[in-house]
């Protein structure tokens, strides 16, 4: 099949979205299917770089969350290259400019088209406009209207799936997690090492939060459940690895749980 991933979100940007889609991708090439990005412009990747199959379209910062992308053209396009790959089906990854473009292109295609809905935008309100603008109901309102006419939706967790069915997105839903990774080359595995820079040994028991150190993540339950932890396993170790807007907060969260010498804040990785 000749599949179409559209998304926002990006190389060099990092995120949870773009590991999904790196994920996915390797796997759908390695069934032998031909997968091509489309995606927006971002002026920290390296000029010259080349990126077989990825299509990028002139972007600006989304408001409010200035590491993330929003494309202001290039739909007409669009269609005009995936008529040429002769795209099979179109995956959407994310619900603004780029999902919409994704949108465009399988009903101009007369194609199938799937969205998975990564993100729980109700977590996210305060950061636009202070929340005065876009909250809740409006984060359903979004969800159905995207959603509209998508031959599937996907969530990657059951707490998604029950958030799309509150929203009463009207699609048919499917729960398939987010894939990952455990199959490593020698040349790929660097726990050893890892383990070494942050003064573990290769015994010792470790716990890992991994991603943007922000309130919505909720790290300071995890901080707590891990005092728990420490009282049957001593000799645990929790990783934080991430930076954020709560890092501060989380530290001295840690400190005031006085389990402080357990946790590893290794900062933006």
């Amino acid at each position: 099949m000749n599949i179409g991933i559209f998304t926002d979100t990006y190389y060099p940007q990092l995120s949870g979205v773009l590991t999904s889609i790196k994920t996915l991708t390797a796997q759908l090439e390695a069934h032998g299917h031909h997968v091509y990005i489309f995606t927006t412009t971002d002026p920290s990747l390296e000029k010259g770089i080349a990126e077989p199959n990825v299509y990028r379209f002139s972007s600006v910062p989304f408001v409010g969350f200035k590491e993330r992308r929003i494309s202001y053209r290039g739909a007409i396009q669009g269609i005009i290259i995936t008529r040429k790959l002769k795209l099979d089906i179109v995956h959407t990854q994310t619900e603004f400019s780029i999902g919409l473009m994704g949108k465009s292109v399988a009903s101009a295609l007369k194609i199938p088209a799937v969205h998975t809905y990564h993100t729980n935008y109700e977590d996210y309100t305060h950061y636009v406009f202070n929340g005065k603008v876009f909250h809740a109901g409006a984060v359903a309102l979004l969800a159905r209207g995207f959603t509209h006419g998508m031959t599937a939706v996907i969530a990657p967790s059951k707490q998604t799936y029950e958030t799309l069915a509150r929203y009463k997105v009207a699609p048919p839903l499917e729960i398939i997690p987010t894939g990952v990774k455990v199959d490593f080359t020698s040349t790929e595995d660097h726990s050893t090492a890892l383990r070494e820079s942050l003064g573990f040994t290769p015994e010792t028991p470790v716990a890992l939060v991994l991603g943007r150190v922000a309130f919505e993540k909720n790290i300071e339950a995890v901080l707590e459940n891990f005092k728990w932890v420490l009282e049957d396993m001593p000799k645990a170790r929790l990783v934080v690895a991430g930076n954020g807007p709560a890092l501060d907060a989380i530290e001295n969260h840690a400190k005031a749980l006085e389990i402080d010498d357990a946790v590893t804040f290794t900062g933006y990785v």
